[in-house]
């Protein structure tokens, strides 16, 4: 497993993407207790993940490679919702509010990703 996000920590749990270059099987969202280590969940995310989640509200968010963001239960790593996102690029969590920037035209969407939605209140591009 090569770990090609950066990690975010919460509520004990250290949280990053996996691209799953050299494996595919790999390609996801792995969970690690804080303090021991040990692997607390895994999923999979077909198109792997390049950089770091967000945590909200107990919700792990990516953005995937294949332009989709998912929202995961951050303590059983269960897939809670799927949408279609602004495109790979970083993503985080501020005022209550997702931001996500994309690598392709510098788009920028305000998001309202709750544990049950994802809905995208905007975009904008960076020049």
């Amino acid at each position: 497993m090569t770990a090609l996000s950066s990690p975010v920590t919460a509520g004990g749990n250290v949280v990053f993407g996996v691209r799953g270059e050299s494996d595919p099987g790999d390609a996801g969202v792995h969970c690690f207790d804080a303090e021991t280590g040990a692997p607390r969940w895994f999923a999979p995310v077909p198109s792997g993940v390049a950089l770091a989640p967000a945590i909200a509200s107990n919700v792990v968010v990516v953005n995937a490679l294949a332009d989709s963001a998912y929202g995961l239960d951050l303590q059983t790593g269960r897939q809670k919702w799927w949408a279609r996102g602004v495109g790979k690029g970083s993503i985080c969590y501020a005022d209550g509010m997702l931001y996500t920037f994309s690598e392709i035209g510098g788009r920028v969407a305000l998001v309202a990703a709750s544990p049950d939605r994802f809905s995208q209140l905007g975009d904008f591009s960076v020049q």
